[in-house]
């Protein structure tokens, strides 16, 4: 826990967040695992040509993730917590203010501080793809909350290569 801190730190406190658009946090579940993500996200270019007409809208997202696992080693009962570093970029399709709803898709790179290997799923790498695919809504006052599918996988590139998935809620705070 105390890495995660210092990392969270850092990147509130660094030069890059004093652009950032937004901050969120999230929790899920999955695996007999569960998630805890600090996040910020900022938008690429405002000069894109993806965004005008308003409706799709290109994102980056630098993450800090507590994973938790409950079932470690595939040992009943026994609990591990590893840390994961995430940086993913978002394509989220939104319509105009007046449709507050919202579709998105993101395919970003992770580092895990230690290997997942809980309830018989054991990843052979320290980098994993995370990839999501999710829904949400932005209320009046720019508070917006997402439901995730979120996906922890290294590609086939190393083996054995289980997956992880997990059900997410994020909510955001625009700024």
């Amino acid at each position: 826990m105390k890495k995660t801190v210092i990392a969270v730190l850092f990147i509130l406190f660094s030069g890059t967040a004093c652009a950032v658009e937004n901050f969120s946090i999230e929790a899920g579940k999955g695996n007999l695992a569960t998630l805890y993500r600090l996040a910020i996200q900022k938008s690429w270019d405002s000069n894109s040509a993806l965004l005008q007409d308003n409706q799709i809208q290109t994102l980056w997202a630098v993450s800090v993730t507590e994973i938790l696992e409950e079932k470690y080693r595939d040992i009943p009962g026994l609990s591990h917590s590893l840390t994961d570093f995430g940086f993913t970029p978002i394509l989220r399709w939104q319509g105009t203010a007046a449709h507050p709803v919202y579709a998105e898709l993101g395919i970003g790179i992770n580092y895990m501080t230690e290997k997942y290997n809980n309830n018989g799923r054991s990843m052979s790498s320290n980098f994993q793809f995370g990839d999501h695919v999710g829904i949400g809504y932005v209320f009046s006052n720019q508070m917006d909350l997402n439901l995730n599918f979120q996906h922890y996988s290294d590609a086939g590139l190393k083996m054995p290569n289980p997956a992880v998935n997990f059900v997410t809620v994020r909510l955001s705070c625009s700024f």
